[in-house]
């Protein structure tokens, strides 16, 4: 049961963030994917209590499971990686179909389920409709985004259907690096996304060998992954890392 917090029953914005709370409940079911979670009611109680009632996941998140292996000095095993990727990538294609762009894609927001094979995004609360009109995005424009995993156009408050895509890369270098991208920084947050420009180096911990190739699975992982992350004027991800 997730419920929103009792402190802000009292708040003259309660229907707003009452609202917003409930969001995440009618985006999971509009999506209605076997890789997010059921919900089975949602709603607000007459003492102002604003729930939802949600599927039970046995589990832990990739985040967890990231941060366990890297104090056993291990990295998360390269077929798995894929097989979560693959599974998150439906899911979003899936959310995308419907209209709906999950906007906090990260490792924390991706649960690995207790076959260790399937896994559950979780956290629409930040989820946004992708159908609405200019207007309607510009009234309730929020710039919401974990630094490392998004991309320049949601940092600029600008988030399209592909920022989603740049998150998920971003989930999967650091499954292979074992640390988070680092954007140059944007100094001009209302820039038009479309006039930023960078192009990743190898970041730490990847060795690349001749040819500028990763040198293991784990790199290879994180290689491939930047291949679909450097950003270029126009607005396109480039296909290619330039290795330092």
């Amino acid at each position: 049961v997730k419920i929103l917090a009792g402190n802000l029953a009292d708040d003259p914005k309660h229907a707003q963030y009452a609202a917003r709370f409930l969001d995440e409940a009618r985006a999971v079911n509009l999506i209605d994917h076997p890789g997010v979670p059921k919900i089975f009611d949602f709603g607000d109680l007459p003492d102002r209590t604003v729930y939802i009632l949600m599927e039970y996941l046995d589990g832990e998140s990739l985040w967890e499971r990231f941060s366990r292996l890297r104090g056993q000095g291990q990295r998360f095993p390269v077929e798995q990686a894929l097989r979560v990727a693959r599974q998150v990538a439906s899911v979003i294609a899936h959310a995308h179909d419907k209209g709906i762009l999950h906007r906090d894609l990260k490792p924390d927001n991706i649960m690995l389920l207790e076959d260790q094979r399937s896994i559950k995004m979780i956290d629409f609360g930040t989820a946004r409709d992708l159908g609405r009109t200019a207007k309607e995005h510009m009234a309730g424009k929020t710039r919401v985004y974990t630094e490392g995993y998004a991309p320049p156009e949601q940092i600029v408050g600008k988030p399209e259907a592909r920022s989603d895509l740049f998150a998920l890369a971003a989930t999967l270098w650091y499954a292979g690096a074992a640390t988070r991208i680092a954007l140059p920084p944007i100094v001009d947050k209302n820039a038009d996304p479309g006039g930023l420009s960078f192009v990743f180096s190898s970041p730490p911990g990847i060795a690349l060998g001749k040819g500028g190739q990763a040198g293991g699975p784990a790199q290879a992982l994180a290689f491939v992954a930047g291949r679909h992350l450097s950003y270029m004027r126009g607005g396109l991800y480039l296909r290619h890392l330039v290795p330092t």
